[in-house]
């Protein structure tokens, strides 16, 4: 939970799930436990008081399921809707998932270390006899054990409804009307071949009851590997099963079955498809990688809906979203689907880069485009060139702690990333936007008046640094591509420097041919590091001497013209149309209006070598107006909307009086996941 969480009083439940075979397995546990009430209960009730202030009075539900992994140890997944956050939202949902939950005869420890290191932590004493546990919350880290609050809980009966009704957290909206072209799954699948009329039944389900059969090579069902399919089923049901029902019995679909066909490492052109065949009793997923696998999971468990969604206080049962049978073929319509993030104009905590590559993931997004540095900081600490960190990173306005990406912390983030399928590209922007680098090393840059100075193309040294910082980063980032920028460069900075232009004149290079010089030492010193380059496309016109690896980011109108030129290429939209900054600093798209973006297809009348050398598109939040307090709603949904025009074939999608439920109930699964996305328009179902 963020440090700014503040409610004074809540009510603490414990709901605990069935084991799952291959669940994953805790990386800690040094308790054993043992056959007490308390903490082998499935379901504990409680308060908890925190010091930081109080907001609220009111009773404040908290859910959290413990799943036992094996015998020492269990996960805990922590949900919880209080009444009144810090701005008097109501009822607003949050989750925290895997957490650590250890417990022996005397003591019980749930560790904010799992997925999340931002999480709070609960350590408490069992009372034998009652199962009663009190003890004390802590902020992150728990290591450093100091007090948020305290907390008691006490076990109760599992069918107990745990949540206050003036508080459940409202379900995603009814499936769409009969006839529609998708079923409520979003992005919307290739092909949906529903049941007939005649022959359509519902399928009912239970968390307790839900269980998982992984089929596959060594590491498709593994607990602990990377892309781990149990790893995402248990994600799946903690997220899907919320909200604790009235009625546990009755589930006629008690068995999920993914076969993989074979294990494959997270890169551009793995494969991603799946199909979903479900009947009243099982669902099975089959797909030729782990990848696949996980987005069959994902539009399984967009599928669960809380039956009777209009009165959910008195929810009685868990049903699939459409009837049963019907079978789902899914394939990606590009390879390519990104999301760029800009941490070198506002820092972004971990948390909130994690969270984003969640609602990534929901999206069949795959790509993570790390915008890591720019003219305002370098907040990457490489072990190589420690003064670049130092010298140019952000501070907090209150405490004066270092804003900073270590490599244990982006190691930390891309292994977050690979498990839930998304690839993550750095970006370290050369020449231009590259102040932030030049307060760390201002020798190696030139001497000229303007404010944004250009490195010194005459000596070896800046490209010896570039080596360092790049053979640094491309073992951190082992994904094949690494962007280097190109966009937006001053050479005045260049011409006006007499050493410089005296320098050019013996080689006979113009500024803009300086500009190319510049760029070929940088791709080679890319590809001396097993990576191929990726550049804006303002570099295009700079005589690039291009390796065949070396590809176009397109932002203009040129998108066509560099495919049919036999260059590879990703695009952010024709004339940068799926730049999410236009509705804050230069209005282009009302902010609130998800149809542009949506309607936006710069893949429409490509043929030919055109298609064949399309990587696919991104979705670009340039930093200068978002920091961590508004990142997560200025990106999504919107996001989300061009993650259909970049998944769903183009007969499948276009259509927005189709898509606006879908995305309207999708919304609300990104909310319920502890995603801060913002309503689509007026009246948004949650």
């Amino acid at each position: 939970a963020a440090h700014s969480m503040m409610v004074c009083v809540s009510t603490l439940t414990l709901l605990g799930g069935r084991v799952v075979s291959g669940a994953p397995a805790s990386r800690t546990g040094s308790m054993n436990p043992t056959a007490v009430a308390g903490p082998l209960a499935s379901l504990w009730v409680g308060v908890i008081s925190f010091d930081e202030g109080s907001l609220q009075t009111e009773d404040v539900a908290l859910n959290v399921t413990l799943t036992r992994t094996k015998a020492t140890t269990q996960t805990a997944a922590f949900r919880w809707a209080f009444t009144r956050d810090s701005v008097g939202t109501p009822c607003v949902l949050q989750f925290e998932p895997t957490l650590t939950w250890s417990a022996n005869a005397t003591d019980a420890i749930a560790e904010g270390t799992g997925a999340n290191p931002d999480f709070y932590s609960f350590q408490g004493k069992i009372d034998p006899a009652s199962g009663w546990i009190n003890g004390t919350v802590y902020h992150p880290p728990f290591s450093a054990r100091v007090r948020a609050g305290t907390f008691a809980i006490h076990p109760v009966t599992p069918t107990t409804p745990a949540v206050p009704s003036h508080c459940i957290p409202h379900p995603v909206p009814p499936s769409p009307s009969p006839g529609a072209q998708n079923p409520p799954i979003w992005p919307a699948p290739a092909e949906f071949v529903a049941a007939a009329p005649s022959v359509g039944v519902q399928a009912i389900l239970d968390a307790s009851a839900l269980t998982l059969v992984c089929n596959g090579p060594q590491g498709a069902c593994d607990s602990d590997a990377t892309g781990s399919v149990p790893a995402a089923f248990a994600r799946g049901k903690a997220w899907a099963f919320m909200v604790p029902t009235a009625d546990r019995t009755g589930a006629t679909l008690t068995t999920v079955i993914v076969t993989v066909a074979a294990v494959s490492s997270l890169q551009f052109g793995v494969n991603e498809s799946y199909t979903l065949a479900v009947n009243v009793t099982h669902a099975v997923i089959t797909a030729p990688t782990q990848w696949g696998a996980l987005y069959g999971l994902e539009s399984f468990f967009q599928l669960v809906l809380i039956e009777p969604w209009e009165v959910c206080p008195v929810c009685n049962k868990y049903v699939l979203r459409v009837d049963v049978p019907f079978t789902i073929h899914d394939t990606p319509r590009v390879q390519w689907r990104g999301l760029m993030i800009d941490t070198g104009r506002h820092y972004l905590p971990p948390v909130v880069i994690k969270r984003a590559i969640d609602a990534m993931a929901a999206s069949k997004l795959n790509a993570l485009h790390w915008h890591l540095t720019d003219d305002q900081s370098f907040p990457v600490c490489l072990d190589a060139q420690p003064d670049l960190c130092r010298l140019s990173q952000y501070h907090d306005h209150v405490t004066g702690a270092p804003q900073n990406y270590t490599s244990a912390v982006i190691r930390d983030i891309v292994e977050y990333a690979t498990d839930r399928g998304v690839r993550i590209m750095p970006e370290l922007d050369l020449p231009g936007h590259s102040v932030g680098l030049q307060r760390g090393a201002p020798a190696l840059y030139t001497n000229c008046t303007s404010t944004h100075k250009l490195p010194d193309p005459t000596t070896d040294d800046f490209f010896q640094l570039i080596d360092s910082i790049v053979g640094e980063l491309a073992i951190l980032f082992p994904d094949r591509y690494f962007h280097m920028g190109g966009d937006e460069v001053d050479t005045s900075c260049w011409t006006e420097n007499p050493a410089v232009v005296k320098w050019m004149a013996g080689k006979n290079l113009t500024a803009m041919g300086t500009l190319g010089y510049f760029q070929s030492r940088i791709q080679s010193i890319v590809a001396s590091h097993g990576k191929a380059t990726m550049f804006w496309d303002e570099f295009w016109g700079a005589n690039l001497a291009a390796l065949n690896s070396t590809v176009a980011e397109i932002r203009s109108t040129a998108f066509a013209e560099t495919l049919a030129s036999g260059r590879k290429a990703l695009t952010a939209g024709i004339n940068e149309a799926w730049y999410l900054d236009h509705g804050i600093a230069n209005p282009r798209f009302i902010q609130s209006d998800w149809e542009p973006y949506y309607l936006h297809d710069p893949f429409d009348g490509l043929s030919g070598i055109e298609l064949e050398n399309v990587l696919g598109g991104e979705v670009d939040m340039w930093g200068e107006g978002v920091d961590q307090t508004n990142f997560e709603p200025r990106v999504f949904p919107w996001a989300s909307a061009v993650a259909e025009r970049l998944w769903s074939p183009a007969d499948r999608s276009g259509s927005t009086v189709e898509a606006e439920p879908r995305l309207d109930g999708f919304r609300c699964l990104l909310v319920r996941r502890g995603i801060r996305a913002a309503p689509i328009g007026p009246g948004a179902p949650c």
